[in-house]
This record gives C-alpha cells, structure tokens and sequence, in this order.
C-alpha cells in the first residue's frame, strides 16, 4: 500500500509575474491531495500574496532568492573621469 505524502514544499525563487502565474498549481494541488500540508518558499516580495492565498498552508522566506539592484553590482567597478 502506498502511503500519502503529509507535506510537499514547493520552491518558487522567480520573479512576481512568474509567481503569480503559479498560484492556480497550489490549487490543483491542494484539490489533489487535500490533507496535504503545503509550504512555498519564496523571496519576500511574495510574501504578502502567498500569505493570502488559500492553498498555501505555511510560507516560508527564503533570503538567497532577493533581487540584486544592478547599481550596487556595478558601482564599485565605475571610473571617475
């Protein structure tokens, strides 16, 4: 016999269109296996919309996933003239 998975963590460390173009795959999910505990870890700009929505159980933060400015990458390497 088969045993149900109790949790699935699904990662999403893209940017917020992309996010929000994958929120109805929560819902198949949840719909699927709905004594599933979901968690999404995603960067914070997402934070506020995953929190919102019903399918996702737990949201969890994850830090490596925040947009780099391109004026601080580059702002070492400029010369003065």
């Amino acid at each position: 016999m088969k045993t149900q998975p109790t949790k699935i963590l699904v990662v999403r460390n893209d940017k917020l269109g992309d996010f929000m173009l994958s929120l109805p795959t929560f819902a198949l999910l949840k719909r699927a296996l709905p004594q599933v505990i979901i968690h999404a870890l995603l960067p914070d700009y997402t934070r506020e919309i995953a929190q919102a929505c019903p399918f996702i159980d737990a949201v969890i933060h994850d830090p490596g996933a925040e947009p780099r400015s391109s004026w601080s990458s580059t702002s070492g390497s400029r010369r003065s003239s």
